[in-house]
C-alpha cells in the first residue's frame, strides 16, 4: 500500500505553502461532500439502548464504525452501504476493521479514512469543523427543527419519550399511533416502552 502525504515536505517555503493550501482545499471539498453531522451520530447511538454485548464489540465501537443497531440480536446495518453484519465474536471482532474490509467503497468508511488522515495531518484545521452530510434527506420537508416540532401537535405523550428529545434526534411524528420517522434516513421507531428515551 502506498501513501501520499497530504503536505509537501519540501524546504521551498512558498511552493510548500501553496501545496499545503491546495491539499487542504481539495480534502476540505471532498469532506464537505459526505461528512456526518453530530445529530446523525446521536441517532445511531440511540439505536444501541438494547445492544446485547456489554464488552467488545461495544456499542461505542459499533457507533464509531458507522453501524445502526437493528434491534434483532446483534444485527447491525450501515445505512450508507447497506452492509448488514451479525453474530459478532466478543473480544475478537473489530467493527470498524470488518466494515472497512467487507465494504471498502462505503461512503462512511471512505470519509472516515479521509477524516482520520486529515486529523493526523492537520488537527488545527479539523478542530473547528462541524461536518454536514451533503447526501439528500429522505424527508426534506422535515429538515427544520420547527417543522418537526409542529408534527408532534397530536403526539400522545403519556409514558413516551419527550417531544424535544425526539425532534433533536431528527424524528418527526407520522400521526399514526406512536410511529416516529427520521427525516434523514427514513427509519421509523414505534412500540415505545415506559422507560424508553429517544
Amino acid at each position: 500500500m502506498s501513501f501520499t502525504p497530504a503536505f509537501s515536505t519540501s524546504n521551498d517555503g512558498e511552493e510548500s505553502s501553496k501545496s499545503q493550501n491546495a491539499e487542504i482545499i481539495h480534502d476540505k471539498d471532498l469532506l464537505n461532500r459526505f461528512d456526518e453531522v453530530e445529530t446523525l451520530k446521536q441517532i445511531r447511538k440511540r439505536t444501541y439502548s438494547d445492544w446485547p454485548h456489554r464488552t467488545s464489540p461495544s456499542s461505542e465501537q459499533m457507533i464509531e464504525a458507522g453501524f445502526f443497531n437493528c434491534n434483532v440480536g446483534d444485527r447491525a446495518i450501515c445505512l450508507y452501504c447497506n452492509l448488514i453484519c451479525q453474530q459478532w465474536t466478543p473480544h475478537t471482532d473489530d467493527p470498524y476493521q470488518i466494515h472497512k474490509i467487507i465494504s471498502p467503497k462505503c461512503p462512511y468508511i471512505i470519509t472516515k479514512l479521509r477524516c482520520d488522515r486529515l486529523a493526523s495531518s492537520n488537527d488545527r484545521y479539523l478542530s473547528q469543523r462541524n461536518f454536514e452530510l451533503d447526501a439528500t434527506a429522505h424527508h426534506k420537508e422535515y429538515v427544520a427543527l420547527k417543522i418537526r416540532y409542529v408534527s408532534f401537535a397530536t403526539w400522545p405523550n403519556k409514558n413516551l419519550p419527550a417531544v424535544d428529545d425526539l425532534v433533536r434526534a431528527g424524528f418527526f411524528y407520522t400521526g399514526s399511533k406512536t410511529v416516529v420517522t427520521c427525516f434523514y434516513c427514513n427509519g421509523s421507531l414505534q412500540n415505545w416502552r415506559a422507560n424508553d428515551n429517544s
